[in-house]
């Protein structure tokens, strides 16, 4: 079990900028992504949009034209936000175990070995302002990460995908996966701020990717033709899935997957 405290928008402003000082590389940041922002659609579950943070500056530095859609703010208002415009964002239940759970990934990935620090994935989820100024939950994505040659994260982009329409816990979550999807760590950001790892059953690559594409509302025959297999080959994927999850049906198994964490 892992001590996480929750943090005040102060305190994460502060971390932010903490780098301030470093030489940083000269890469351009939205170029590094790019290639990677125009395949995001295969990632997305839901309605999303994304932004790109520097170190080097702390503050949001690009973001997706769809962002006044999903947020009160538009694309102008984004770009150049701090941490604290971040951080106002969120749900006063959920501001500060977000914070921390950002904190926390941002260290774990530090933390990694060089060669799987470009591939670690990480997870968080809790409750945002809306267009309409009310707060819903997202599912808070870091696709990519840029590190300089000692490891520090110089810049990360960032994905927030619409997740109101299930039925979560109205706690703030997160989920790290390490580089090379071998030995995953799931938390849950408990009340008494402790990251509790949760006791998840083993999931191959083929099974998460079904997992992915029956949450976005494929069904069999779609994901079979979708990954060249056959519908035989999905049917028994969905079987050992709700075997291990202990799960009767799809709607089961992927409000199981939201609510530990899976995706």
């Amino acid at each position: 079990m892992k001590k996480v405290n929750p943090i005040s928008a102060e305190k994460f402003n502060k971390v932010i900028n903490s780098k301030k000082n470093k030489v940083f590389s000269e890469q351009d940041f939205f170029s590094y992504f790019f290639p990677n922002i125009e395949k995001v659609a295969d990632l997305a579950i839901g309605h999303y949009f994304w932004f790109i943070g520097s170190r080097k500056d702390s503050k949001i530095i690009a973001v997706s034209e769809n962002i006044h859609q999903l947020t009160p703010f538009s694309e102008k208002e984004w770009t150049n936000g701090d941490a604290y415009f971040f951080a106002n964002l969120f749900h006063p239940d959920d501001k500060n175990h977000v914070l921390s759970a950002f904190i926390f990934a941002l260290e774990l990935a530090e933390k990694l070995p060089h060669e799987k620090q470009k591939n670690c994935r990480v997870n968080i989820y809790g409750r945002m302002l809306d267009a309409n100024k009310e707060y819903q939950w997202r599912l808070i994505q870091f696709p990519g990460y840029y590190f300089d040659g000692n490891g520090i994260v110089e810049s990360s982009w960032i994905m927030l995908t619409d997740i109101s329409h299930l039925h979560l816990e109205n706690q703030a979550m997160i989920t790290f996966f390490d580089g090379n999807n071998i030995e995953n760590q799931y938390f849950k950001v408990m009340t008494d701020q402790t990251l509790t790892p949760l006791k998840i059953p083993k999931i191959s690559k083929r099974e998460h990717e079904i997992l992915l594409l029956t949450s976005k509302g494929l069904n069999s025959p779609e994901i079979a033709e979708k990954l060249s297999i056959s519908y035989h080959t999905v049917e028994n994927h969905k079987r050992n899935l709700r075997i291990k999850t202990n799960t009767k049906t799809s709607a089961e198994l992927i409000s199981f997957a939201f609510r530990n964490n899976i995706f």
